[in-house]
């Protein structure tokens, strides 16, 4: 589905990413965990059109992604639920999920998106009309993932969902990740059509065990190890020098 082959990527003079590979296969769960400011993030960004590599490929279904634009990007099938989530405060949460569903394909399947939303956030159904800058924390975080599946994506990725959150926020938003997992195909997705892949980023280690399939540990911009989650977790290198665990 996605391949990242051997990017580099610039920030003015600085490399940040350096020889980047990773993949995704359809309906896979990866996860990408390194310390901040490593390059987590930005290998996200590139991936959705923000920031453009000087070197190396990064394919979707076999297509060159490096020269789409990020809204051709997201028309792919791809899309970005940054850290923060960028709702728009004075609209609604029914406001900002429309936003989402503003591709031809998502707008033609904006009530069966809005279906799938509400049966996974039933809190933001009964949100709709509340301006989302008297959302919670942990509600803001769930408006952003929604608004991120109204894209209708065959890829999401997840940039920090539980990041600064109160651990029982944090355990409710991994409830409602692994959920999301966990119901794919026909069973989740009323329409039946796709299968949902992820890609996540996020600081906590219980909830990259709980919904990653593989992920990839990222140190000064350059991935240092993959493999399964459990194998990677439990790494010598990681637990000491991420995980602080001896």
């Amino acid at each position: 589905m996605l391949e990242v082959r051997g990017i580099n990527v610039f920030i003015g003079e600085s490399e940040v990413l350096s020889q980047i590979s990773l993949e995704v296969k359809t309906g896979e769960r990866v996860g990408i965990i390194g310390p901040n400011g490593h390059g987590k993030s930005v290998t996200l960004k590139t991936i959705s059109g923000l920031f453009k590599p000087k070197k190396g490929e990064i394919l979707f279904d076999g297509k060159d992604l490096i020269h789409l634009n990020p809204r051709e990007i997201v028309e792919a099938g791809i899309t970005l639920v940054p850290e923060g989530g960028h709702l728009f405060p004075e609209m609604t949460v029914f406001e900002n999920l429309l936003l989402g569903a503003y591709t031809p394909e998502a707008r033609h399947r904006k009530d069966q998106s809005l279906e799938r939303v509400y049966s996974l956030f039933p809190k933001l159904k009964e949100l709709h009309r509340q301006k989302c800058n008297a959302l919670s924390g942990g509600e803001l975080r769930m408006a952003a993932v929604a608004r991120g599946l109204m894209t209708y994506p065959r890829l999401l990725m997840l940039d920090e969902p539980t990041l600064g959150l109160a651990p029982n926020l944090v355990e409710a938003i991994g409830q409602k990740l692994y959920e999301l997992v966990k119901g794919q195909g026909k069973n989740h997705d009323p329409s039946g059509a796709r299968e949902l892949s992820i890609i996540l980023a996020d600081e906590n280690i219980d909830l990259m065990a709980d919904v990653a399939d593989r992920a990839y540990f990222i140190e000064d911009g350059k991935i240092r190890l993959e493999g399964g989650t459990k194998d990677v977790l439990e790494n010598e290198y990681v637990r000491k020098t991420y995980l602080g665990i001896d």
